[in-house]
């Protein structure tokens, strides 16, 4: 991923955390997933896309091109936001680089998806463990770290918008 592009889905992420803060649906829908500490919301930075995303984006053709590039702008004209009304899960590459986000709709529906292929979920439990078990959905992975089973990871084949 091109260095710009990483800073900007960093960005991106970084509003995604702070509103799930502020989403008490959002929380809510965790809790009946199985993950209710929010010491693994913190550790997993987890987030929410409240949809707002268009609405604070600076006027910079760039800015809208990067993104759609990213996947978090899907559509026509203005585009929309892919994520949005999602439970979203950062994903990052081997170097801990986030390169990826994964969204889960609240409102139930596909799972979807921004960002480069091959991106991982909790891979530093390869360096804590001996055997860890492979999954292919990042929330699944996280249930199972809220039961106590450390020794998981997921790996999300993404590559931008479904």
């Amino acid at each position: 991923m091109k260095p710009e592009l990483s800073q900007l889905v960093s960005r991106v992420h970084e509003l995604y955390r702070q509103a799930l803060g502020e989403s008490a649906q959002a929380r809510e829908w965790l809790i009946e997933q199985g993950v209710e500490s929010a010491e693994l919301i913190e550790r997993f930075q987890l987030g929410f896309a409240s949809g707002d995303l268009k609405k604070i984006l600076p006027k910079d053709e760039r800015v809208e091109k990067s993104l759609r590039e990213l996947g978090v702008l899907t559509g026509t004209g203005k585009g929309e936001e892919h994520l949005a009304g999602c439970l979203v899960i950062p994903l990052y590459d081997y170097t801990s680089r986030l390169v990826g986000l994964v969204g889960y709709p609240l409102e139930g529906g596909e799972v979807r998806f921004a960002g480069e292929h091959g991106a991982l979920f909790n891979w530093q439990a390869m360096k804590n463990h001996s055997e860890v078990q492979l999954v292919k959905d990042p929330l699944k992975a996280l249930v199972r770290i809220a039961k106590r089973d450390e020794a998981v990871i997921a790996w999300s084949r993404t590559n931008g918008p479904n």
